[in-house]
């Protein structure tokens, strides 16, 4: 009895699509009052008084405000957009945002928060900071910055990336008036950050892990399905057990390894 193959031969040859250069992408994230930014000061006006107590029951009732990408900073909870800084104090810098006014009195402490998305790996990240009087920051819940000098500071590159992750980050900001010397209604409070986030942009693989192959079958006919990894004038694989023809299509699935770019199949048969 001789095999002898039937029918073409057939190919799978397994894809990966990528850039032939991968660069680095640079997201930045600024304050201002476009809604994507958050904020409410929901004691009043405070100011005076530490930044680490300040505040401390509305935080018990609100746990999560500078934790989770779930907590419901909406209209129905109080927040809203921030306000710009009026007071003139700090210049016309319109990356100057509080959470309400008048300037000099509004409410203080002020929280912030917003989400930002990272297409890709971060690779460096770097976070400036200007707050009249005080600050804590907190990235994906980590606290990257606790000011609490009592004094108008500006802190500048900070490296903040292992505290970023790929996808969706959470931003989140507590800023206090906390100067207690200044007569009332003299004590200015504004706040301002930039984060420069540099990444590795995902990439795209297209990868064919499985492969169907189908042929119509004869009656009385036994087929073998074999499978190379390079046609190279090697020894043929079986694929399988042989297979009964009786009129029917017939179909054979194959797992593809990672590691192989292609596989050339064939069918033998034995009449």
């Amino acid at each position: 009895m001789r095999s002898r193959i039937t029918n073409t031969l057939a190919v799978c040859w397994v894809l990966a699509l990528s850039p032939t250069t991968i660069r680095a992408d640079l997201l930045t994230i600024v304050t201002s009052t476009n809604p994507i930014w958050r904020a409410i000061g929901p004691v009043g006006n405070l100011e005076g008084t530490p930044i680490d107590s300040v505040g401390s029951v509305w935080e018990s009732t609100n746990t999560g405000w500078n934790t989770s990408l779930l907590y419901q900073a909406t209209a129905g909870t109080g927040w809203h957009a921030p306000t710009i800084d009026a007071s003139g104090a700090h210049g016309d810098d319109p990356t100057l945002i509080w959470c309400d006014g008048p300037p000099a009195l509004a409410s203080t402490p002020a929280y912030f928060r917003t989400a930002f998305f990272v297409r890709g790996t971060p690779t460096s990240a770097l976070l400036d900071c200007a707050v009249d009087d005080d600050a804590q920051i907190w990235i994906n819940g980590e606290l990257v910055l606790n000011d609490n000098n009592n004094t108008a500071s500006t802190f500048q590159d900070i490296d903040v990336a292992r505290y970023l992750r790929p996808g969706l980050n959470l931003l989140a900001v507590k800023a206090h008036d906390s100067y207690a010397s200044a007569p009332l209604g003299m004590n200015y409070e504004a706040l301002a950050l930039r984060l420069d986030v540099e990444f590795t942009p995902d990439t795209l693989s297209i990868r064919c892990s499985q492969v169907e192959m189908c042929w119509q079958s004869a009656t009385n006919v036994i087929y073998q399905l074999q499978y190379q990894s390079a046609l190279t004038g090697g020894q043929w694989t079986n694929l399988g057990a042989p297979i009964s023809g009786d009129g029917t299509r017939k179909c054979v699935t194959d797992a593809i390894p990672e590691n192989e770019p292609h596989r050339f199949y064939r069918t033998v048969t034995a009449p």
